[in-house]
């Protein structure tokens, strides 16, 4: 039991004792849940598989024991009032899974059956089992038992099953659901073939009321016969009433006339004035049984089943031409059902096609009108009551086109918003207030997906985000009457995606203190003390801001890295594999990062990164089913061999282009930002490019740049767009060398661009890429002097000013190669000038740090001018020394590495043929 902490495996052995020595009592053993609540976590599920290997490996009668008091912990808690609902079916669900390793179908068969029935139940009952796949869990639980409890060998406990199953299949989300119900009512038919009011007129009694609620789900669905199938319902439930009688039943009792009310509440043959009555009476008696002290839960359903039936009367004396909408039907629905997903669901697919646009601009002039009619306030009151839980509805509805099901969700919180934080003006409860928190941070949630998903517009989305975020946590922490406990979890779960959001607003705008508020509120949730599962998010999007803080990058980077270790400590493949791939996507990405600084061992971090995404990729293989992220991943490697330092420099270039086009062909229809940042990214690959026609390519690169600017506006995506036109003046500054120093394209294409980035690029709030474009104007200064000689003298000081501004926000520290790149360019200058003296002393700090191992092509570079600045200051055998260093790394280097890649070679011998002459 290593995976429990301390504290955990005290408690575990405590209650093995105690258990072992009561055993299934619960006068003693809920007493030590209660006492140990803070224990009985989802955390403390997870763990207790720690005993697993132990039931496997010990001894026959050890692992009896181990098993038989995992299936006593898992009988109780299962039906243990107090608590952490989610936490202690999770309990249940790995204790039955676990004594499920000694209690095997072949050795003891019965048992087997009986521990797989009850952990049906629990995917049944888990809160945060995906609401589709759960029932799927169940019924083959179910199925599984009922293949050793045949009607053969024991007639109850088959029958028994049947019904489980039959209330599996009511409930089901996958597939057609009216099919699904026949299903549940054949099982439910079953069952009573083998109860009878005579031999169990308790089973039979609640298959009679189960069956009811059958035939009263099938009545919804707006198919044929709905009618008869209420009717149907409404004889089942009182069938179940002969045999369930208040005196020996009386919470079934109670139950069924809750059922009947709400039957006859929307019965629609007869007259209607009696279904009425019917309907109130058996609310009326339902409420003898159910009070407030000994069954508030029930008690609240049918008082929320009285207002709805009498909302249903003040609506039905009221005429409207818009009875009939398909808006009034939906929210009528919801109301009557207290927003069952279970009923509002399957009407909702029956009319996928209405739920668009339209259907959003009804809603809001319907309501608009309705307020407005002063008379109709109780009306227009109750349609706002169930806009709300609609919305909630619509943000889980699993059918449909997602997209408008978000838009719906976000029309009708707005909606209700106003309502809720005037609800002192409308004489609602006081608590209705603190309401307001909550819808705001589900519409932060809804305008989070719909950035996640690239839907509408990016910018507004993510400022949506943060502002509904924002409020609503405010909201929350100013009110106190909230129970903090019940939306503990979902808080921090908004939290996490507040921090996201900053990461995002970052990425669109550029401001670095967007970052700093990303890092404050992971911090704030880590702080706090959140579940593995959300510790493992944390670290992860942790390390993505570090990986765009200010300050020193490969200290950050470097602690990015530390992040991404700490949730891959949490996050494992076999358990959670596309949360494994994410993590390896960001710590790839911060690797390469890292390998760009140029610092010892940055050749490795980029193979790292390319290790990275290939694990992910292995996760997020197809294409079709995780588009957004394959593709991201094959621009992600493109991006990575693009800069690869190992291996042949040429076919690097090439895989790198092949991995772009791919994301490319993905990302061009759907994704518009996406697609701009591949085609930006294939412009700066081109750019480097050494296959093919030197021209073509970089008049290619300029291409994708400029399809990539007519998605990326300085207004919307304005650090996007100040980096194209950073590479495009970068591309166009060599395209003026390919013709020869072309002295237009400098003046009027390349200088301009790079000028249009300083609009965003400060040195103050961006240093590193005001830098870069210093780097980049000073080099077409110094070109326009020296090769286009235009006016030399005033060109090269210019050059030499930029090259000297970019330097002190380039740290030789953190970002050597960047630092290196700026030195060489300014000994370039100088040397040029005529100021040899210090060019000599700026290409010997290059070296220190372009060093032959690792860049040897910006080494040679930096051996090739430090030679010919030696020539002109008179010292030859310096000169001499070194260009050869420079050839012998050209060949010995360079030209071995690309073994029999002729063309590539030739490209190479044509770029240095000037170090032979």
């Amino acid at each position: 039991m290593n995976d429990l902490r301390e504290t955990e495996e005290e408690f575990f052995v405590y209650l093995l004792n105690s258990l072992l020595e009561y055993q299934q009592n619960p006068q003693i053993i809920y007493p030590i849940f209660q006492a140990n609540l803070d224990k009985l976590t989802v955390d403390f599920a997870q763990r207790l598989r720690a005993v697993e290997p132990q039931i496997r490996d010990s001894s026959p009668e050890e692992s009896h024991t181990l098993a038989i008091v995992l299936l006593w912990l898992s009988n109780l808690i299962l039906e243990f009032p107090l608590g952490d609902k989610t936490a202690n079916i999770a309990i249940a669900k790995t204790g039955y899974q676990c004594a499920l390793i000694f209690y095997t179908r072949e050795t003891n068969p019965l048992a087997w059956a009986e521990i797989t029935v009850n952990l049906g139940i629990t995917y049944e009952e888990d809160p945060q089992a995906d609401p589709v796949q759960k029932w799927e869990e169940a019924i083959n639980c179910y199925q599984k038992a009922s293949q050793v409890f045949t009607r053969t060998t024991n007639p109850e406990r088959w029958a028994s099953i049947q019904d489980n199953l039959g209330n599996a299949y009511r409930n089901r989300q996958q597939g057609e659901a009216e099919i699904n119900l026949q299903q549940a009512i054949q099982y439910h038919q079953k069952a009573l073939e083998i109860f009878t009011s005579e031999n169990n007129p308790r089973l039979s009694g609640m298959s009679q009321h189960n069956l009811g609620s059958d035939y009263l789900a099938l009545s919804r669905l707006n198919i044929a016969n709905n009618e008869q199938y209420l009717e149907s319902g409404i004889k089942h439930y009182e069938q179940a009433l002969q045999t369930l009688k208040r005196e020996v039943y009386p919470d079934l009792w109670a139950m069924n006339q809750l059922s009947l009310g709400n039957a006859y509440s929307v019965r629609l043959r007869g007259n209607p004035y009696e279904n009425y009555e019917k309907a109130q009476q058996h609310y009326e008696n339902a409420l003898s049984v159910y009070t407030p002290a000994t069954n508030p839960y029930y008690c609240q359903q049918v008082k929320a089943g009285q207002a709805r039936l009498n909302q249903l009367k003040t609506d039905s004396n009221r005429e409207t031409p818009e009875e009939s909408s398909f808006v009034i039907q939906v929210l009528k629905l919801t109301l009557a059902s207290d927003g069952d997903q279970q009923k509002v669901f399957p009407f909702l697919e029956k009319n996928l096609d209405q739920l668009n646009q339209n259907f959003i601009d009804e809603l809001v002039s319907f309501i608009s009108a309705l307020e407005k009619e002063k008379s109709q306030i109780n009306i227009y009151q109750a349609f706002m009551m169930g806009i709300y839980p609609f919305s909630s509805l619509m943000m889980t509805f699993p059918k449909g086109n997602r997209e408008i099901n978000l838009d719906i969700a976000i029309a009708g919180w707005k909606i209700v918003l106003p309502f809720f934080e005037r609800s002192q003006n409308y004489n609602l409860p006081s608590d209705f207030s603190s309401l307001c928190g909550i819808i705001k941070l589900e519409l932060g949630k809804a305008f989070y997906e719909k950035y996640e998903n690239r839907w509408g517009e990016l910018d507004v989305n993510v400022e949506e985000a943060i502002k509904y975020f924002e409020e609503g946590f405010a909201a929350l922490n100013s009110n106190h009457t909230l129970d903090r406990e019940l939306y503990g979890e979902s808080r921090i779960s908004c939290r996490v995606k507040l921090g996201i959001s900053y990461f995002y607003r970052n990425q669109i705008k550029g401001d670095p203190g967007d970052i700093e508020k990303a890092i404050d509120t992971y911090k704030l949730v880590l702080n706090s003390g959140c579940q593995e599962n959300t510790l493992q998010w944390v670290q992860m999007n942790l390390g993505n801001a570090y990986c765009l803080r200010q300050g020193d990058p490969l200290e950050n980077l470097t602690a990015a890295i530390e992040c991404y270790k700490n949730s891959l400590k949490v996050c494992k493949q076999d358990a959670d594999r596309t949360k494994w791939a994410d993590v390896h996507i960001n710590m790839g990405q911060a690797y390469y990062r890292r390998g760009m600084l140029g610092h010892p061992g940055s050749a490795d971090d980029i193979e790292l990164a390319i290790e990275c995404n290939k694990n992910a990729l292995k996760v997020y293989n197809d294409e079709n089913k995780y588009p957004l992220r394959w593709a991201g991943l094959q621009s992600a490697l493109g991006v990575c061999y693009s800069d690869r330092q190992m291996e042949n420099r040429a076919e690097n270039l090439e895989l790198s282009i092949n991995y772009l086009e791919q994301a490319l062909r993905v990302r061009k229809e759907k994704y518009p930002y996406d697609s701009a940042i591949t085609l930006k990214t294939l412009g700066i690959v081109y750019h480097q490019r050494k296959r093919g026609n030197r021209l073509a390519n970089l008049r290619q690169g300029i291409d994708y740049l400029d399809q990539a600017l007519e998605v990326f506006t300085i207004e919307k995506y304005t650090v996007d767009w100040a980096e194209t036109q950073g590479n495009l003046g970068a591309l166009y500054k060599n395209l003026a060398i390919s013709l020869q120093h072309n002295a237009e394209y400098y003046q009027k294409k390349a200088i301009p661009c790079l000028k249009e980035t300083q609009r965003v690029f400060k040195p103050e709030t961006n240093p590193k890429r005001w830098a870069r474009t210093q780097f980049e104007l000073g080099t077409c200064y110094k070109n326009l002097g020296v090769f286009a000689k235009e006016n030399p003298e005033e060109n090269l000081a210019k050059a030499i000013e930029y090259y000297q501004s970019a330097l002190p926000y380039t740290s030789r520290e953190s970002n050597p190669f960047g630092w290196a790149e700026i030195t060489n360019s300014l000994g370039n200058a100088y040397q040029h000038n005529g100021q040899y003296q210090e060019a000599i002393k700026c290409f010997e700090d290059t070296l220190k740090l372009h060093t032959r191992k690792y860049f040897s092509i910006d080494y040679i570079k930096t051996r090739y001018n430090l030679g010919n600045t030696y020539v002109k200051f008179n010292k030859l055998t310096a000169a001499f020394n070194s260009y050869q260093e420079a050839i012998d790394t050209l060949e010995t280097d360079l030209l071995y590495q690309l073994g029999t890649d002729d063309d590539a070679k030739r490209k190479l011998g044509e770029e240095w043929f000037q170090l032979y002459s």
